[in-house]
């Protein structure tokens, strides 16, 4: 368990279940995101049959470094633009999430939020399968306490996301240039870009 990434350890978890869950509640081990905040997301989850899918939203400290958060963003901006979603999504990577898991009825139409993530892109392949199904969501803001940046996280796992991307979204590999530009025209880019150059 201990050396498995991320996404297939969860992945991995759901496959091995005695009892199919009806919810499926993830948060991070690393001890940033207090546990407290688990329940909150469940009950926003139950709390409206409509909504799919549900994830933290940083209020405040991120809990990661100004570049991987700057990462994370662009990450999201490009997904929002490939699937042509005009709603903000103000976080979507905290490490703490939710999912109504098998089969939903949608409008009358059956769908599933099917995971294939392997590492850190987990989250983004839920973002992906909630955008592209135009499944609901929600989100529930959270405040972390400002602890030292510790994290297992590498460069190299900034490579494996935008490929998991570009694998799940065929044609984002022919966008995400002109994304990356509109992306550093924006108020938010241009105040993520001015942090990193005070650094």
């Amino acid at each position: 368990i201990e050396n498995k990434p991320k996404g297939k350890l969860i992945i991995d978890a759901l496959k091995n279940l005695q009892h199919i869950p009806d919810v499926v509640v993830v948060c991070d081990g690393s001890g940033k995101i207090p546990f407290n905040n688990i329940p909150n997301v469940f009950q926003e989850l139950i709390s409206d049959l409509s909504i799919s899918c549900v994830m933290a939203n940083r209020k405040g400290f991120k809990a990661v470094t100004n570049f991987r958060y700057l990462l994370e963003r662009l990450e999201i901006f490009s997904l929002r633009k490939y699937h042509k979603h005009t709603n903000v999504i103000p976080d979507g990577q905290c490490g703490l999430w939710a999912y109504r898991y098998g089969k939903l009825n949608i409008n009358g139409k059956e769908e599933e939020i099917k995971l294939s993530a392997e590492g850190y892109e987990i989250e983004l392949d839920l973002i992906n399968e909630v955008l592209f199904k135009k499944l609901s969501y929600s989100f529930v803001d959270i405040s972390l306490p400002e602890i030292p940046l510790t994290t297992s996280y590498a460069y190299i796992d900034n490579f494996k996301k935008l490929k998991f991307l570009c694998t799940k979204c065929d044609k984002l590999k022919d966008c995400i240039h002109d994304y990356t530009k509109e992306f550093e025209s924006t108020d938010e880019g241009k105040e993520l870009l001015k942090k990193l150059q005070k650094e």
